[in-house]
């Protein structure tokens, strides 16, 4: 009676010594799985908190389709094979077997590695499930007496100290007993994972209904903006026709002041929609009337950063400034400069300076006419700053204050205006580039998927004086115009519908062609790039850029 008494109280205690465990597990377990990793990336902390509590010799996890395994464990396909049965045949609580394919046939395919299992459903509805696996085991059992006596013939005598002589048999293709302790284990181990599958959820659904949110959202002021846009547009159009004395000439105006505003949306998209930097937006603008003479433009005082919405006015008035200067002042002389200063004033507000020299003797304009009314209204209008013009007769002086609240961040160096800003410039206007013209090749090869874009570049390119202009809207026809004649320069749409431009430009560059590749996505330049492309042409484009590109090839 002692000894039982004693043994009674070993077996209690151990009992709760490994209940103790179970409640640590699912502490430390619910502590690990708190800083948002996914159950599927947590096998790994799993099995080490597993270890010592319930041996196994392997560990399966099926959450959300995706599968992991550590150890002695089917591999995915032979787990995939029982998964819809484990629910279903095992019942939907904590299942232990020394034989799983006793219950699911399929699971004999790997008994000899994995015979036991005990079966933690982590769901009703779907087949996620954790389970531990156990090795199969050789044991030979002891029984009382042979199960199966063999009939004796009439009349002979039993033997009864025979009947009961011990029998042993051979025990194959079962594993070791799961104890009822890990059994509990098990089942607490279970709630725990489904208490975790629930938060992990109802997490889920709060992050889907905030992206939802925030979703709409950005629709909605995506659906702002265009509209803003469409109606610039669309005063542009209309405000152009007055300038223009020729359907060309509105088609110059009008595709210069569209060029200017994808330059500013280039460079104050290409942080997400943040401010960006005002000299990079005037060495854009300068550039291409300067050419290699850097000395025709001067940049004076620190650069800053412009908030968007002010980003785009001063693209607009900059653009017409150096548009003006280049039809009638500095520009369209070839000594002509122009000096830009920016400083800040006493109250924090930015006052630019434009002065021009060295043009011809400058007198004020009869009419004011779309572009003077840019310059001198849009400023005072939309950002409620100040714009002074002055003709003077040595040059146009021009001053704007542009109010603190519409500058950002820090001022920053000159030198770091992003390199893609550069690539689109306003309408060149040096009879050098006339010249460098002469050199244009006599074929070019435009790959467009949308016809009006296409039938757009043909006609640019005939007008510069392209002799021969293919056009082709696919990988297929592209590479077919390639391999039927060698064109001498070739312009590629990056993403025709479906299709990459990829095999278009290794093809090219196998031909040893010149191109440039086509594309809306400005922030992704050098990747483009790295594909051999000679330039990056950024949409929308016009003659304009196709004149440069044409000068450079």
């Amino acid at each position: 009676q002692t000894f039982s008494l004693m043994l009674d109280r070993i077996l209690v205690a151990q009992a709760e010594a490994l209940r103790e465990r179970a409640r640590q597990l699912n502490d430390r377990l619910l502590l690990r799985l708190a800083g948002g990793v996914t159950l599927a990336d947590s096998l790994p902390m799993i099995e080490e908190l597993l270890r010592g509590t319930i041996q196994h010799d392997g560990i399966s996890l099926f959450v959300d389709d995706d599968y992991r395994a550590s150890g002695e464990a089917p591999d995915a396909a032979e787990f995939r094979a029982i998964a819809p049965l484990l629910a279903s045949t095992l019942g939907g609580a904590t299942h232990a077997t020394t034989r799983l394919a006793d219950q699911i046939p399929d699971a004999s395919g790997f008994a000899d590695r994995a015979a036991g299992a005990l079966v933690l459903p982590l769901s009703r509805g779907t087949r996620d499930a954790l389970v531990l696996w156990r090795r199969p085991l050789e044991r030979v059992v002891t029984w009382a007496g042979d199960p199966d006596k063999a009939a004796a013939s009439p009349g002979t005598l039993l033997q009864p100290r025979a009947s009961f002589a011990a029998w042993t048999e051979t025990v194959r293709g079962h594993s070791a007993e799961w104890s009822a302790e890990e059994c509990e284990i098990a089942a607490r181990l279970r709630r725990t994972l489904i208490e975790v599958i629930l938060r992990m959820t109802e997490d889920l659904t709060r992050e889907r209904a905030r992206a939802a949110a925030q979703q709409d959202l950005l629709i909605a002021e995506l659906n702002h903006r265009v509209r803003n846009i469409l109606g610039l547009i669309r005063a542009l159009v209309s405000q152009s026709q007055h300038e223009a004395l020729s359907v060309p000439g509105f088609a110059a105006i009008l595709g210069g002041r569209i060029a200017a505003l994808a330059a500013a949306h280039d460079n104050i998209t290409a942080k997400n929609w943040g401010p960006a930097s005002l000299a990079a937006l005037l060495q854009a603008e300068l550039a291409p009337y300067c050419g290699t003479n850097a000395a025709r433009f001067r940049l004076l005082g620190d650069d800053v950063l412009i908030t968007p919405e002010a980003y785009t006015i001063l693209a607009l008035v900059v653009h017409e400034l150096a548009t003006n200067s280049a039809k009638y002042g500095s520009l369209s002389a070839r000594a002509g400069r122009v000096e830009v200063r920016l400083a800040r004033t006493a109250f924090g507000d930015l006052a630019i300076s434009w002065r021009e020299a060295g043009g011809p003797p400058v007198t004020a304009p009869k009419r004011q006419g779309f572009g003077s009314t840019i310059i001198t209204r849009t400023i005072p209008h939309d950002l409620l700053g100040e714009a002074e013009v002055r003709y003077r007769l040595a040059g146009v002086e021009a001053d704007f204050v542009v109010p603190a609240r519409y500058l950002a961040g820090q001022d920053i160096e000159f030198g770091r205006a992003p390199a893609a800003i550069l690539q689109r410039g306003a309408a060149v206007a040096d009879s050098t580039t006339r010249e460098l013209l002469a050199d244009r090749p006599a074929s070019v090869l435009v790959v467009e998927d949308s016809i009006i874009i296409a039938l757009d570049t043909e006609e640019n390119l005939k007008r510069l004086g392209v002799g021969e202009v293919r056009l082709e809207s696919s990988v297929a026809g592209a590479l077919d115009a390639i391999a039927d004649r060698r064109p001498d320069f070739a312009i590629i749409d990056f993403n025709l519908g479906g299709e990459s431009s990829e095999p278009i430009a290794a093809a090219l560059r196998e031909a040893g062609v010149r191109f440039v590749l086509a594309t809306g996505y400005a922030e992704a330049a050098g990747e483009f790039e790295q594909m051999g492309a000679e330039a990056v042409l950024r949409k929308p484009y016009g003659m304009t850029e196709i004149e440069r590109l044409l000068v450079c090839a």
